[in-house]
């Protein structure tokens, strides 16, 4: 039986949704993660404030690796892509042994392992795109929706889209590129150039920004639908409620 909690732990703030017998090994893995990070952080500072591109190093795991490569891919620090991580290493340790579908939220970023259609849609004060759903069919493995903001949100943002949002198999590198895809986005001239550039990364499939009442689309993207064809139980939120856009996202 599918079963919808909250777990918040520190910065990691999640909505799980999964069937009751995976909870456990959900948290246990976001926990899990979130120790890979601390501890790297503590024996390597920078790689915890850095704004730019880290190199991984032989003696990282291969969680560390894949945050300085997503890192390198998208021009930002690794800890942009820290949601990502978390996200990408709880599902990866559940995805063989899990009993149903699983859909985590983790500060408006977004991953599953669903055989059924997810539907997302977006809390962005935007009133273009806050009424659209995201139809995302069944794909093999994990997929991911993250999101970035310059006005809304925890995570730091050097830029200032409504909101700057990332389609991709892959979340650490979406995270990333969420985050690099805002930071482009000063205003509405630098919507177009700013998504046909993060689409064009390997790996991503497609992207959406929006600022000041502007929206750019580029890319292989999920079916749009009205929210009012769509069920709201079945609709999962990109919601990035605050606005503390400089405090950092770990404190450790």
């Amino acid at each position: 039986m599918n079963t919808k909690i909250h777990f918040e732990i520190g910065e990691t703030i999640a909505t799980i949704l999964a069937d009751d017998s995976d909870i456990g090994i959900i948290e246990s893995a976001i926990l899990d993660a979130r120790s890979i990070i601390e501890n790297k952080i503590r024996s390597d500072p920078l790689f915890g404030r850095t704004f730019y591109p880290y190199p991984d190093s032989a003696e990282d795991c291969t969680l560390i690796r894949s945050m300085c490569k997503a890192s390198t891919c998208a021009c930002v620090g690794p800890m942009a892509s820290v949601a990502g991580a978390v996200l990408s290493h709880t599902l990866e340790t559940v995805i063989d042994t899990r009993t149903g579908n699983i859909i985590i939220n983790n500060g408006g970023d977004i991953a599953f392992i669903s055989t059924k259609t997810v539907y997302i849609s977006m809390n962005s004060n935007n009133p273009y795109i806050d009424d659209i759903v995201f139809e995302i069919l069944p794909h093999p493995g994990i997929y991911s929706v993250c999101s970035s903001s310059g006005r809304m949100g925890h995570s730091i943002s050097l830029g200032n889209s409504d909101i700057s949002t990332v389609f991709s198999m892959d979340p650490i590198l979406a995270d990333a590129c969420a985050t690099a895809l805002g930071n482009l986005i000063q205003s509405q001239e630098d919507l177009a150039s700013a998504t046909e550039l993060i689409s064009s990364i390997d790996g991503i499939d497609g992207c959406l920004a929006a600022c000041d009442g502007r929206v750019s689309i580029c890319g292989c993207m999920p079916r749009i639908v009205s929210r009012k064809n769509c069920d709201d139980d079945k609709i999962t939120r990109i919601s990035l409620p605050c606005n503390a856009r400089h405090e950092p996202f770990f404190d450790i």
